[in-house]
């Protein structure tokens, strides 16, 4: 799989003109981009463009989705997870349609928040997908907590990102639950991707990368059925874990949650709706 190269805001900028779901966001020096709603026009199949500079387009607004520029300079700072997809989720992504024949990962999917550093001033700031937020203290007090421990993530980052790499990472703090409770705050490298190019390094080479700071890797599923239907069907009926993410060694990527998951962030999604209307409604009876 083929990633866009971007080098300035102005790629971005191109590739959202003329929606209405992506928000920028100018922080401390940078500007991110993310959407803040979807339809199922918000990203276009790419092979569905009607030219190579369209399908570029479509490619880039997948990039959309806390992607972090140098406000000064407009060169791109931090860039995440291009958007992908549920298995089944779109025509595009039918499990049918998938190479399973070329080589692939099983990840565990974290419940959490994605975060990824840029750096300012030599002092590494930790990166939501709206940019710099409250967020970005916290887990800033975290690696620094670590430090003592030998776990290095500062140093860890720096290095990355003066090498033209992005570390991703995933959050999870119980301030932040959304239904999968872990028994501590954890900060865990799930990838990483080179910047401007978008190209994700595999996942024995980043394990490694990250030993030498003791950095904390996303468990992978070694003995994961290689079947797809098999696999697939494993894994909607686990039960405790949010699910789990396929990634191919070229870097396409998809998500299979487990059936447990599914019930319990819908229940929980309900009933803060229900929370909410309940609230409005004694608010103006009251």
């Amino acid at each position: 799989m083929k990633f866009p190269t971007i080098n300035t805001l102005q790629d971005a900028c191109e590739a959202i003109q003329g929606t209405s779901e992506f928000r920028m966001y100018d922080r401390d020096g940078f500007v991110f981009i993310k959407y803040h709603n979807t339809s199922r026009c918000t990203f276009p199949d790419p092979e569905s463009a009607s030219s190579d500079k369209e399908k570029e387009l479509f490619l880039i607004r997948r990039e959309c989705r806390g992607i972090g520029f140098e406000k000064k300079t407009g060169k791109v700072a931090t860039r995440k997870f291009h958007k992908f997809f549920n298995l089944n989720e779109n025509p595009e992504t039918s499990a049918d349609k998938i190479d399973w024949t070329r080589k692939f990962v099983v990840l565990d999917k974290i419940d959490g928040s994605l975060i990824s550093p840029v750096v300012s001033k030599e002092k590494v700031i930790y990166t939501t997908m709206a940019g710099i937020t409250e967020f970005s203290s916290k887990v800033s007090s975290f690696a620094k907590y670590c430090e003592p421990f030998g776990i290095d993530y500062n140093a860890f980052c720096v290095k990355c990102m003066n090498e033209g790499i992005t570390p991703l990472f995933e959050w999870y703090s119980h301030d932040t639950v959304v239904v999968i409770k872990y028994p501590r705050d954890m900060l865990t490298l799930i990838g990483m991707r080179f910047t401007v190019s978008g190209k994700y390094i595999p996942y024995q080479e980043m394990v490694e990368l990250a030993d030498a700071y003791n950095i904390p890797v996303v468990h992978a599923w070694l003995d994961a059925p290689k079947n797809p239907e098999e696999l697939i069907s494993t894994i909607r009926q686990k039960e405790g874990v949010e699910g789990y993410v396929i990634c191919f060694d070229d870097g396409e990527m998809y998500k299979c949650k487990t059936n447990y998951y599914v019930r319990s962030h819908d229940f929980n999604q309900n009933y803060i709706r229900e929370r909410y209307i309940l609230s409005n409604f004694l608010d103006q009876n009251t």
